[in-house]
């Protein structure tokens, strides 16, 4: 999906921050780092590649990058000398010190095409306390024409005196209107428009990932096992066996939606808060028979669940299926 959509960038819903770039760079005020920052599937990778794109390219049009210069094309063949990426590498969740250390050098050189050297660094909220406060120092003494990138989801996990030194820029989700005909012009006016939207909380790159990656499909096959455990129909012994094929992290995560959106149909009776609206009428019956209080208990679990699997943890996975199952069960007696 990146690549084929990074040439999109900046998207409609992103063009205010996008001028607000270009004329700070035209009267040279361009900040030296910026924290591009907002929910999951708004665009902020892509923008940050298109607008150092533009940064890098020898003779940008219109605010663009050309796509026909030396830069640009040393920018698409992955080999541009002045442009540096900084991600967790392979495996690991977190961006390592060594990794950030190795930045000092890249810093210190001149531009070798004679421009802008350009760091994009993301998640952001993956650096550790070591990594950032290496970070740091080049935030503090910000060489010339070196910019940094930093794009994140958590902005509120990067440690302070790194988002004190950067320019925050915030990328809100578009209207749904907006949402909703970039996705159509994607996807087809499907009847699961709104639904993916509706999950993705109307992101639409994350609404778009949703559809490619079959979600919909995904979400009926975790949910049916969820309310056949509730109703006594299968053992959640069983109902693992048939989830293993998922990942740890993408159970708990879809899980927490659906206790989540039980949780809210108690408290409110409004399907439309819900994320699985079009399943409303059946959430509504489970938030009947649930115990709230446990509902809450378990949701807590499954954050603590989610922090231990993001962290590296690596459980068994059946046996943690099948506590999961126990603890939904548990909600619903008497």
């Amino acid at each position: 999906m990146v690549n084929n959509l990074t040439h999109q960038a900046p998207f409609p819903w992103q063009q205010t921050n996008w001028q607000q770039l270009l004329d700070q760079h035209v009267q040279k005020r361009l900040p030296h780092a910026l924290l591009l920052s907002g929910h999951a599937g708004t665009g902020k990778s892509l923008f940050a590649e298109s607008l150092a794109a533009y940064l890098l390219c020898l003779q940008p049009l219109e605010g663009r990058a050309c796509g026909e210069c030396k830069g640009c094309h040393l920018r698409v063949a992955g080999t541009h000398p002045d442009l540096m990426l900084v991600a967790p590498e392979e495996k690991s969740r977190v961006i390592k010190v060594d990794q950030v250390r190795a930045l000092k050098e890249f810093c210190s050189k001149t531009a070798q095409l004679n421009g802008f050297k350009v760091i994009i660094l993301q998640p952001a909220d993956s650096l550790n306390i070591s990594s950032a406060n290496a970070l740091l120092k080049d935030l503090e003494e910000p060489q010339p024409n070196t910019i940094f990138l930093l794009v994140s989801d958590q902005p509120a996990q990067i440690v302070a005196t790194i988002r004190s030194r950067c320019h925050q820029l915030s990328f809100p989700v578009p209207e749904v209107a907006s949402a909703t005909q970039w996705l159509a012009e994607r996807v087809g006016a499907a009847e699961t428009l709104p639904q993916l939207l509706a999950m993705a909380d109307n992101a639409p790159l994350l609404a778009l990932e949703l559809h490619e990656n079959d979600a919909l499909n995904h979400r009926k096959t975790i949910y049916r096992g969820l309310a056949e455990v509730q109703q006594g129909k299968s053992h959640p012994a069983a109902v693992a066996q048939t989830l293993q094929a998922y990942e740890p992290l993408e159970l708990v995560n879809w899980i927490q939606v659906w206790v989540s959106d039980v949780i809210k149909a108690a408290q409110t009776g409004d399907t439309e808060q819900l994320k699985n609206q079009d399943l409303g009428g059946f959430l509504m019956k489970t938030a009947a028979q649930a115990q709230l209080n446990r509902l809450y208990l378990y949701l807590d679990c499954l954050q603590e669940q989610r922090q231990a699997l993001l962290s590296g943890h690596n459980p068994n996975k059946i046996l943690l299926l099948e506590s999961l199952l126990i603890s939904w069960a548990q909600c619903f007696e008497r």
